[in-house]
């Protein structure tokens, strides 16, 4: 992949544009969250810095794509030397870039939640005398203590707010060593045609050029930001006043005219798409959801900034490997590098030209990044992806049956040690796993790995049956309604989609479950599908069908002849009247967009 483009960020306002026809090295990390001796431990070991920590890497790009605060205990270590190696690789013809993630936007804005006590610690020898003093007799002042002994009251103080506390709160300020640095660094870099993000790239992605979005986006978080501390100094609010209780609390406590700017400050930027999960210090989407719907998402946001990748942190890698997603356009470096929190390394990857590699902490060579693994269900205990996963299930022991039912019966499997879950299909066999087939030769990612079995000379299918996964009539009965990082509506989108396809009737509340963790919806039970009607199912026929760009290129290259080879189990009537569905499917979401554009 070449770099075509030759601009660069230098932070979020000004925009320098270079005639080199090449760029220089550049080497990206993921979310430190406090891993000082992780951090500098493999930039030493990569010749970055020298064994005295100085600057050693010559013209090299040093990217970090944020998060490299809060959870470990040297935050302030991470962002001193990122500070000063910013300076020192100028001077040397390099260069180091600070990508804001939402923890640094956290701290900025005070949601500090994620603050360690060792942290805290950092900047207790920096509190002032009297800071803390203070700072209580306001809160006293505030009414927050009011009718509790004085004594108690100072405990509860002292343990809401640690040594370091007040000292750390006023380095993130807008006038403080921190905050002034981050407050002019950028949520959003472009080196050539190389895009970086903590995040992700959500649809606002692509409704606007990346440096004007990024200057707006840190115009609102300085708005913000300022506000909030004028608040606190007119204590308006408190230093631990929830983040979305604050406007409320300050109009509540507002006594004076000359309160409204503050207040109307604050009310105007809160809603930033900085602090909105949908934004780009939040989003998950490349990380974490369906490729067949996320991927018009990305095209579209890559179109629009003429940007041939996005390399982004945010989402802890399974592998804790970088990972490779949507054919190389996407690269995932967040492996966990605090190890005591994620269990991770530290690791450090390099775009060079068309080469990306990467230099793990624990290891002497480089390697390519890691492909992105299917895990349809979520995580499983032996951490496989799907294609081991589907050979531990062919040749695992059958064991005990659980709520046996007509056509289904939930078993126990064991082999190497460990034992999964599946369901064991008895009777239409040959339908679950043609269902099976049909989701991954389009990439769906709804149902679960599925094998066939020969047990006790007859041809049956199991099923995998993936932990804590709940079906949709338990969840209602939960009441249960919480979306995760992939909203259920492009989900439910693609499960109409593929029920018209494979001639699905009405899915009932059992053949729907989902991931309790993070709910992403999986899809059992198929006996029922693939009949022989070339119509859409009749309750199909009364919904908009939304099919992605993605999912409609990839429905339009099923032929005959692909699908005979993907489905031996489905005969030519059955492929055609799949065929024949497809048409219908089509048909009726191009007439959905033409109504869209109307």
């Amino acid at each position: 992949m070449r770099l075509l483009r030759s601009s660069i960020w230098l932070g979020c306002l000004l925009t320098a544009i270079w005639a080199a026809p090449t760029w220089p090295t550049i080497a990206v990390f993921g979310d430190v969250h406090g891993a000082y001796e992780e951090l500098a431990t493999l930039l030493e070991k990569q010749g970055v810095v020298a064994n005295d920590g100085a600057w050693h890497g010559g013209d090299l790009t040093l990217v970090s794509l944020g998060d490299v605060i809060d959870r470990g205990d040297e935050g302030r270590q991470v962002l001193d030397l990122l500070m000063r190696l910013q300076d020192e690789a100028s001077a040397a013809g390099g260069a180091v870039y600070m990508v804001l993630g939402n923890h640094e936007l956290m701290n900025l804005s005070g949601e500090l939640d994620y603050v360690s006590r060792g942290d805290y610690a950092q900047f207790a020898g920096d509190e002032k005398p009297g800071m803390r003093d203070t700072a209580f007799a306001r809160l006293i002042a505030n009414g927050r203590y009011e009718g509790i002994d004085p004594m108690a009251a100072r405990v509860r103080f002292d343990t809401t707010f640690p040594p370091g506390f007040f000292a750390r709160l006023a380095a993130f300020s807008p006038s403080g060593r921190y905050g002034q640095w981050l407050l002019r660094q950028t949520p959003l870099l472009m080196i050539g045609d190389q895009l970086f993000v903590h995040g992700g790239l959500p649809p606002a992605v692509a409704r606007e050029p990346a440096h004007d979005l990024a200057a707006r986006l840190m115009s609102e978080v300085r708005t913000y930001v300022s506000a909030w501390h004028s608040a606190l100094d007119e204590g308006l609010v408190d230093p631990d006043t929830p983040f979305r209780e604050r406007v409320d609390t300050a109009r509540t406590r507002a006594s004076q005219t000359a309160h409204e700017a503050t207040i109307a400050s604050l009310a105007g930027t809160e809603n930033s798409l900085a602090f909105a999960m949908d934004g780009p210090l939040w989003y998950r989407g490349q990380a974490l959801c369906h490729p067949a719907y996320e991927n018009d998402v990305l095209t579209a946001a890559l179109e629009q900034q003429a940007a041939a990748r996005v390399v982004m942190g945010h989402t802890v890698t399974p592998t804790r490997e970088v990972t490779s997603r949507f054919e190389g356009r996407v690269l995932l470096t967040d492996t966990g590098m605090l190890t005591a929190v994620y269990r991770g390394r530290a690791a450090l990857t390099y775009l060079d030209g068309d080469s990306v590699s990467v230099a793990y902490a624990d290891s002497d060579a480089r390697s390519a990044p890691a492909d992105d693994p299917v895990r349809v269900g979520g995580g499983r205990r032996g951490g496989m992806d799907d294609t081991a996963l589907g050979a531990f299930l062919a040749r695992a022991k059958v064991g005990r049956e659980t709520t046996p039912t007509t056509e289904r019966r939930k078993v126990d499997l064991e082999a190497d040690g460990l034992i999964l879950a599946a369901e064991r299909y008895t009777r239409h066999e040959e339908r679950e796993l043609a269902a099976y087939a049909v989701d991954r030769l389009l990439d769906l990612r709804l149902v679960p790995v599925t094998v066939p079995r020969t047990i006790d000379d007859r041809a049956q299918a199991l099923q995998f049956w993936p932990d804590g996964l709940i079906t949709h009539a338990e969840r209602e009965r939960q009441g249960n309604h919480n979306e995760g990082w992939c909203p259920l509506k492009p989900q439910f989108d693609l499960m109409a989609a593929f029920d018209a396809l494979i001639g699905m009737p009405v899915r009932r509340a059992d053949r729907l479950a989902y991931v309790a963790s993070d709910p992403m919806i999986v899809l059992t039970g198929h006996a029922e599908a693939f009949g022989r009607s070339k119509s859409l199912p009749s309750h199909l026929r009364r919904v908009p069908l939304v099919v992605s760009r993605t999912l409609a290129t990839r429905l339009e290259a099923l032929d005959e002849k692909s699908l005979a080879v993907a489905l031996p189990m489905l005969d030519d009537r059955d492929i055609q009247a799949l065929l024949a569905r497809r048409d219908a499917l089509l048909r009726a979401s191009a007439l959905l967009d033409a109504a869209h554009q109307e």
